[in-house]
């Protein structure tokens, strides 16, 4: 987990970044998230996107949407992975389909963690602290 050393940041907050193509979700979550003193909100729609600012921001944890735009989930997860700037940083699932099949998959793409559309933000809250 990377917590932030900057000057400009205060060094007790984690980096969370969600790759989502729900932009109403992620409204939502960056509302709930505002409140929570430990966790900074970083959000994208489309996965490319997503992994250039996750190079830009060194995230600890990074939430992503399987099918968010731009890139399969599985190969966004494979370049998260392979890339050694990425070595320490959390990734969790956020998605509609979350089954045996889904969870081998990810697992063997070293996913931290799983949480499933829908759900409750408390729930959600509760998990990326749990991984920091």
């Amino acid at each position: 987990m990377k917590v932030s050393s900057s000057p400009a940041k205060s060094p007790s907050k984690v980096d969370v970044l969600f790759i989502d193509n729900d932009s109403l979700l992620l409204g939502m979550i960056e509302k709930e998230l505002e409140q929570e003193e430990d966790i900074r909100f970083s959000r994208e729609v489309n996965a490319v996107k997503g992994l250039e600012k996750a190079k830009e921001i060194d995230p600890g944890i990074i939430v992503l949407d399987p099918v968010a735009e731009g890139l399969s989930g599985e190969k966004l997860l494979q370049e998260i992975r392979k890339s050694d700037c990425f070595e320490n940083t959390k990734v969790m699932i956020l998605s509609k389909k979350i089954d045996h099949e889904h969870i081998q998959q990810y697992e063997a793409l070293n996913v931290d963690d799983f949480i499933q559309k829908p759900f409750q933000i408390s729930e959600l809250i509760f998990r990326l602290k749990k991984l920091t």
